[in-house]
Protein backbone atom coordinates (compact mmCIF):
# COMPACT_ATOMS: atom_id res chain seq x y z
CA UNK A 1 0.00 0.00 0.00
CA UNK A 2 1.25 3.38 -0.92
CA UNK A 3 0.28 6.47 1.43
CA UNK A 4 0.04 9.70 -0.35
CA UNK A 5 0.18 13.22 0.83
CA UNK A 6 -0.91 16.58 -0.66
CA UNK A 7 -1.21 19.34 1.83
CA UNK A 8 -3.61 22.30 0.55
CA UNK A 9 -4.00 26.29 1.26
CA UNK A 10 -6.42 27.46 -1.39
CA UNK A 11 -5.47 27.25 -4.55
CA UNK A 12 -8.45 24.82 -5.07
CA UNK A 13 -8.06 24.56 -8.95
CA UNK A 14 -4.50 23.27 -9.25
CA UNK A 15 -5.28 21.16 -6.04
CA UNK A 16 -7.82 19.35 -8.32
CA UNK A 17 -5.80 18.51 -10.86
CA UNK A 18 -3.36 17.53 -8.66
CA UNK A 19 -5.65 14.74 -6.97
CA UNK A 20 -7.66 13.95 -10.02
CA UNK A 21 -4.12 13.03 -11.43
CA UNK A 22 -3.14 10.57 -8.31
CA UNK A 23 -6.70 9.08 -8.55
CA UNK A 24 -5.79 8.46 -12.81
CA UNK A 25 -2.22 7.27 -12.51
CA UNK A 26 -1.09 5.85 -8.97
CA UNK A 27 -1.90 1.32 -8.67
CA UNK A 28 -4.40 0.43 -6.23
CA UNK A 29 -3.97 -0.15 -3.48
CA UNK A 30 -3.27 3.68 -1.94
CA UNK A 31 -4.84 6.07 0.90
CA UNK A 32 -4.38 9.98 -0.13
CA UNK A 33 -4.39 11.76 2.82
CA UNK A 34 -5.61 15.62 2.15
CA UNK A 35 -4.38 17.92 4.76
CA UNK A 36 -6.21 21.15 4.66
CA UNK A 37 -4.37 23.93 6.40
CA UNK A 38 -6.83 26.69 6.79
CA UNK A 39 -8.42 27.41 3.56
CA UNK A 40 -11.00 29.39 2.99
CA UNK A 41 -14.66 28.23 4.07
CA UNK A 42 -15.81 27.05 0.71
CA UNK A 43 -12.96 25.21 -0.10
CA UNK A 44 -12.29 23.45 3.46
CA UNK A 45 -15.51 22.38 2.98
CA UNK A 46 -15.39 21.02 -0.07
CA UNK A 47 -12.21 19.40 0.43
CA UNK A 48 -13.59 17.28 3.58
CA UNK A 49 -16.50 15.76 1.45
CA UNK A 50 -13.87 14.41 -1.10
CA UNK A 51 -13.18 11.72 2.04
CA UNK A 52 -14.20 8.33 0.53
CA UNK A 53 -13.56 6.12 -2.14
CA UNK A 54 -11.43 6.50 -4.97
CA UNK A 55 -12.50 5.65 -8.14
CA UNK A 56 -10.85 4.64 -11.62
CA UNK A 57 -13.87 4.47 -13.79
CA UNK A 58 -16.22 1.86 -12.03
CA UNK A 59 -12.88 0.51 -9.86
CA UNK A 60 -12.17 1.23 -6.07
CA UNK A 61 -8.61 1.74 -6.29
CA UNK A 62 -8.21 3.70 -3.16
CA UNK A 63 -9.08 5.94 -0.02
CA UNK A 64 -8.84 9.50 0.44
CA UNK A 65 -8.71 11.07 3.60
CA UNK A 66 -8.77 14.47 5.04
CA UNK A 67 -8.07 16.39 7.72
CA UNK A 68 -7.82 19.77 9.06
CA UNK A 69 -5.14 21.13 10.85
CA UNK A 70 -7.10 22.46 13.60
CA UNK A 71 -7.48 18.81 14.40
CA UNK A 72 -4.11 18.47 15.20
CA UNK A 73 -3.68 21.28 17.51
CA UNK A 74 -2.91 24.55 14.80
CA UNK A 75 -4.71 27.69 15.20
CA UNK A 76 -3.96 29.32 11.83
CA UNK A 77 -1.77 28.74 8.85
CA UNK A 78 0.76 27.99 7.35
CA UNK A 79 1.49 24.49 8.98
CA UNK A 80 3.69 22.74 6.82
CA UNK A 81 6.14 21.32 9.39
CA UNK A 82 3.61 20.08 11.58
CA UNK A 83 0.81 18.92 9.19
CA UNK A 84 3.81 16.52 7.59
CA UNK A 85 4.91 15.71 10.95
CA UNK A 86 1.35 14.21 11.46
CA UNK A 87 1.87 12.51 8.73
CA UNK A 88 5.40 10.71 9.59
CA UNK A 89 2.86 9.38 12.93
CA UNK A 90 0.49 8.07 10.43
CA UNK A 91 2.89 6.07 8.08
CA UNK A 92 5.11 5.01 11.04
CA UNK A 93 1.64 3.61 12.43
CA UNK A 94 0.34 2.10 9.04
CA UNK A 95 3.51 1.01 7.87
CA UNK A 96 3.13 1.32 3.88
CA UNK A 97 6.07 0.92 1.64
CA UNK A 98 6.42 4.35 1.44
CA UNK A 99 4.85 8.11 2.19
CA UNK A 100 4.62 10.05 -1.16
CA UNK A 101 4.47 13.60 -0.38
CA UNK A 102 2.81 15.39 -3.51
CA UNK A 103 1.67 18.94 -3.28
CA UNK A 104 -0.97 20.58 -4.57
CA UNK A 105 0.57 22.12 -7.77
CA UNK A 106 2.28 19.00 -9.17
CA UNK A 107 1.44 16.72 -11.78
CA UNK A 108 3.04 13.56 -11.60
CA UNK A 109 3.04 11.72 -15.17
CA UNK A 110 2.67 8.71 -15.74
CA UNK A 111 4.48 5.33 -14.72
CA UNK A 112 5.95 7.97 -11.79
CA UNK A 113 5.39 4.67 -9.02
CA UNK A 114 7.05 2.24 -11.17
CA UNK A 115 10.01 4.39 -11.60
CA UNK A 116 9.83 5.60 -7.82
CA UNK A 117 9.71 1.77 -7.23
CA UNK A 118 12.92 1.07 -9.44
CA UNK A 119 14.98 4.01 -8.01
CA UNK A 120 14.52 3.17 -4.59
CA UNK A 121 15.58 -0.57 -5.46
CA UNK A 122 18.81 0.44 -7.57
CA UNK A 123 19.86 2.79 -4.41
CA UNK A 124 19.52 0.07 -1.75
CA UNK A 125 19.50 0.82 2.18
CA UNK A 126 20.88 4.26 1.95
CA UNK A 127 17.97 5.66 -0.09
CA UNK A 128 15.95 8.44 2.26
CA UNK A 129 13.64 9.63 -0.52
CA UNK A 130 13.69 9.54 -4.38
CA UNK A 131 12.50 12.69 -6.44
CA UNK A 132 11.91 13.75 -9.55
CA UNK A 133 13.17 15.80 -12.76
CA UNK A 134 10.57 18.51 -12.67
CA UNK A 135 9.41 20.57 -15.75
CA UNK A 136 6.92 23.22 -15.83
CA UNK A 137 2.91 22.29 -15.68
CA UNK A 138 2.53 21.08 -18.74
CA UNK A 139 6.08 21.69 -20.71
CA UNK A 140 8.43 18.96 -21.80
CA UNK A 141 11.63 20.69 -20.58
CA UNK A 142 14.00 20.33 -17.45
CA UNK A 143 13.31 23.23 -15.03
CA UNK A 144 14.76 21.87 -11.95
CA UNK A 145 17.09 18.21 -10.83
CA UNK A 146 14.68 17.87 -7.78
CA UNK A 147 14.72 21.33 -6.68
CA UNK A 148 18.23 22.18 -7.50
CA UNK A 149 19.46 24.07 -10.50
CA UNK A 150 22.43 22.35 -13.05
CA UNK A 151 24.97 23.36 -15.32
CA UNK A 152 27.58 26.37 -14.83
CA UNK A 153 24.60 29.05 -14.19
CA UNK A 154 23.16 26.70 -10.75
CA UNK A 155 26.61 26.67 -9.69
CA UNK A 156 25.75 22.93 -9.42
CA UNK A 157 26.91 19.71 -11.65
CA UNK A 158 25.19 18.59 -14.54
CA UNK A 159 23.14 15.87 -12.75
CA UNK A 160 22.71 12.90 -14.86
CA UNK A 161 24.95 14.36 -17.58
CA UNK A 162 21.54 16.89 -18.19
CA UNK A 163 20.87 20.52 -18.19
CA UNK A 164 18.48 22.68 -17.73
CA UNK A 165 16.42 22.93 -20.61
CA UNK A 166 16.94 20.17 -21.78
CA UNK A 167 13.70 18.36 -23.50
CA UNK A 168 12.58 15.64 -21.37
CA UNK A 169 13.02 11.53 -23.50
CA UNK A 170 16.23 13.19 -25.95
CA UNK A 171 18.53 11.06 -24.24
CA UNK A 172 18.94 7.20 -24.25
CA UNK A 173 17.17 5.28 -21.58
CA UNK A 174 18.52 2.05 -20.97
CA UNK A 175 16.90 -0.83 -19.28
CA UNK A 176 18.48 0.34 -16.43
CA UNK A 177 17.71 4.19 -15.07
CA UNK A 178 20.25 6.63 -14.43
CA UNK A 179 20.65 7.79 -10.85
CA UNK A 180 22.41 10.32 -8.98
CA UNK A 181 22.78 12.10 -5.87
CA UNK A 182 21.22 15.65 -5.06
CA UNK A 183 22.41 17.16 -1.80
CA UNK A 184 18.62 18.35 -1.12
CA UNK A 185 14.90 18.49 -2.60
CA UNK A 186 11.79 20.04 -2.43
CA UNK A 187 8.72 18.38 -1.18
CA UNK A 188 6.84 18.68 -4.19
CA UNK A 189 7.18 15.17 -5.18
CA UNK A 190 9.35 12.92 -2.48
CA UNK A 191 8.73 9.46 -2.03
CA UNK A 192 10.36 8.63 1.40
CA UNK A 193 10.60 4.30 1.78
CA UNK A 194 9.52 3.10 4.81
CA UNK A 195 12.41 1.75 6.05
CA UNK A 196 13.90 5.76 5.86
CA UNK A 197 10.70 6.77 8.22
CA UNK A 198 11.35 3.65 10.62
CA UNK A 199 15.08 4.41 11.00
CA UNK A 200 16.09 5.37 14.37
CA UNK A 201 19.21 6.37 15.87
CA UNK A 202 21.12 4.58 19.37
CA UNK A 203 18.99 6.82 21.53
CA UNK A 204 15.76 5.08 19.94
CA UNK A 205 15.11 8.76 18.20
CA UNK A 206 13.76 8.84 14.53
CA UNK A 207 16.62 10.27 12.25
CA UNK A 208 13.88 12.09 10.52
CA UNK A 209 11.14 14.13 11.18
CA UNK A 210 9.73 17.60 9.76
CA UNK A 211 10.29 20.48 12.71
CA UNK A 212 7.21 21.94 13.05
CA UNK A 213 8.85 25.45 13.49
CA UNK A 214 9.27 25.67 9.77
CA UNK A 215 6.14 26.62 9.22
CA UNK A 216 6.07 26.84 5.66
CA UNK A 217 9.37 27.64 4.11
CA UNK A 218 12.58 25.55 4.30
CA UNK A 219 11.18 22.74 5.66
CA UNK A 220 12.32 20.82 2.80
CA UNK A 221 16.07 21.84 3.28
CA UNK A 222 15.79 20.59 6.71
CA UNK A 223 14.37 17.15 6.33
CA UNK A 224 17.70 17.12 3.29
CA UNK A 225 20.11 17.48 6.17
CA UNK A 226 18.10 15.03 8.19
CA UNK A 227 18.75 12.33 6.05
CA UNK A 228 22.20 13.36 5.15
CA UNK A 229 23.30 13.44 8.62
CA UNK A 230 21.54 9.98 9.08
CA UNK A 231 24.01 8.86 5.95
CA UNK A 232 21.12 8.46 3.66
CA UNK A 233 20.84 9.71 0.14
CA UNK A 234 18.27 11.74 -1.48
CA UNK A 235 18.49 10.27 -5.29
CA UNK A 236 17.38 11.17 -8.48
CA UNK A 237 16.68 9.31 -11.37
CA UNK A 238 16.26 10.36 -15.20
CA UNK A 239 12.96 8.06 -15.62
CA UNK A 240 10.90 9.90 -13.24
CA UNK A 241 9.19 13.36 -14.50
CA UNK A 242 7.06 15.79 -12.86
CA UNK A 243 5.34 19.19 -13.80
CA UNK A 244 6.26 21.62 -10.69
CA UNK A 245 5.28 25.55 -10.58
CA UNK A 246 8.45 27.79 -10.37
CA UNK A 247 9.68 30.49 -8.55
CA UNK A 248 7.72 30.02 -5.84
CA UNK A 249 4.52 30.76 -7.88
CA UNK A 250 2.44 28.31 -5.81
CA UNK A 251 2.94 30.03 -2.32
CA UNK A 252 2.32 33.31 -3.65
CA UNK A 253 -1.37 31.40 -4.74
CA UNK A 254 -1.67 30.35 -1.85
CA UNK A 255 -0.31 32.98 0.18
CA UNK A 256 -1.29 35.80 -1.52
CA UNK A 257 0.33 38.96 1.05
CA UNK A 258 3.80 40.05 0.43
CA UNK A 259 4.38 40.68 3.49
CA UNK A 260 3.11 37.79 5.36
CA UNK A 261 5.32 35.31 3.03
CA UNK A 262 8.02 37.78 3.83
CA UNK A 263 8.24 37.13 7.43
CA UNK A 264 7.52 34.16 7.55
CA UNK A 265 10.22 33.26 4.83
CA UNK A 266 12.64 35.22 7.17
CA UNK A 267 11.83 33.19 10.67
CA UNK A 268 12.20 29.99 8.89
CA UNK A 269 15.26 30.96 7.04
CA UNK A 270 16.84 31.75 10.89
CA UNK A 271 15.77 28.79 12.40
CA UNK A 272 17.29 26.88 9.34
CA UNK A 273 20.87 28.77 9.83
CA UNK A 274 20.46 28.53 13.71
CA UNK A 275 19.78 24.56 13.51
CA UNK A 276 22.09 23.97 10.79
CA UNK A 277 24.87 26.26 10.43
CA UNK A 278 28.20 24.65 9.86
CA UNK A 279 27.11 21.42 9.21
CA UNK A 280 27.64 19.80 6.02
Amino acid sequence: MILIFTPVHNAFKTAMQTIATIDLITPAPFIHYIGDDFSSPPDSEFYAHMAGDARRGFEIVGERRVYHCGEIGCTESPNLGASLGNMFDIAREMQPEALWIIESDVIPRAGSVGAYREAERLAGESCGGVTPLFTDVGGNRITSFGGMSGGPEGGEKYFLDLEIGQEIGSWGLEDTPRLDVVWWSHLASLWIPIAALNMRNSDGEYVIHPDPEFTLYYCDHDLSHQMREAGLDIVISDKLVAGHSRFGASTVTRWPDEVERTNIERSDYARLKEKWEGSN
